[in-house]
């Protein structure tokens, strides 16, 4: 009788409950790891060692017994430390990659489809600059219903796009609104038309307050949208510009929107 129990007979039903549940909390702090995208080898330490724990707790000796539950109870705390930092770096990513601006200004395409159904006609809020008629505007600015830009897969609504040639000192792709007063943010974001035929070339995007250029960016095909934010409560003309050479794929600003207390033109029928 006493040496059975000395060979590891003894504990009864509590030692096996006890490795079922190390069995099971081991198993989905494993998976749980591998979901967050931490290493394999991370993964893989902390599988063994709980593995490694529960075996022990079936040793004849005491001691490694209690090493097993010591080895289960580490290999837990440390999934649960390691799957709060990654959560933490998640966090702090997603926050310092949005926008700034107070005003619910969105951060993917998707939102941007919620928060544009239709324009805003009197008031302060974000409006349509394509549901408002420019007071200048080129021939090659197409003003269209929705369109994917670059390897976005999501498309924007209410959207312009840049078909014409279009040199920088002879633009033919521009649009202007006159915002004096109105308003304070602009927000669109600019890439390639997704649909052109063309995959050449890399398109110049230009936001121009009155008679001077305040930011551009450039961007190909096979790149993602580009988000522009900007400060335009002293602008009095507002101008958005594309420069495409012939052979180029079109241009696109995707969804642009201006925040302002009245309308920045007429609302287009």
């Amino acid at each position: 009788m006493t040496s059975e129990r000395s060979n590891g007979g003894g504990g009864g039903p509590v030692k096996w409950i006890f490795a079922a549940l190390g069995v099971i909390a081991v198993v989905a702090a494993a998976v749980a790891l591998d979901d967050r995208g931490v290493g394999p080898a991370v993964v893989i330490g902390v599988g063994a060692l709980g593995v490694a724990g529960i075996a022990a707790l079936f040793a004849p000796q005491q001691f490694l017994k209690i090493a097993g539950v010591a080895a289960v109870v580490v290999a837990l705390v440390g999934s649960a430390g390691v799957l709060a930092g990654v959560l933490k770096y998640d966090d702090d990513a997603d926050l310092a990659s949005s926008p700034t601006l107070a005003t619910g200004l969105p951060t993917t395409t998707a939102q941007v489809a919620a928060v544009t159904s239709g324009p805003v006609r009197s008031g302060e809020g974000w409006y349509d600059l394509t549901q408002h008629e420019p007071v200048e505007s080129g021939p090659g600015h197409e003003v269209v219903t929705s369109l994917a830009i670059g390897v976005g897969r999501e498309p924007f609504p209410h959207s312009i796009r840049g078909v014409q040639v279009s040199p920088a000192s002879q633009p033919g792709n521009f649009s202007t609104w006159a915002t004096a007063g109105k308003c304070t943010r602009l927000s669109v974001w600019v890439g390639k038309d997704a649909a052109s035929t063309q995959t050449e070339g890399a398109g110049q995007f230009v936001v121009r307050a009155d008679d001077q250029d305040i930011t551009s960016r450039q961007a190909g095909i096979t790149d993602a949208p580009q988000h522009v934010e900007v400060d335009i409560s002293t602008v009095a003309r507002l101008t958005l510009l594309d420069v495409r050479a012939s052979r180029d794929a079109q241009n696109a600003w995707g969804t642009p929107r201006a925040y302002c207390t009245a309308p920045p033109g007429r609302l287009l029928s």
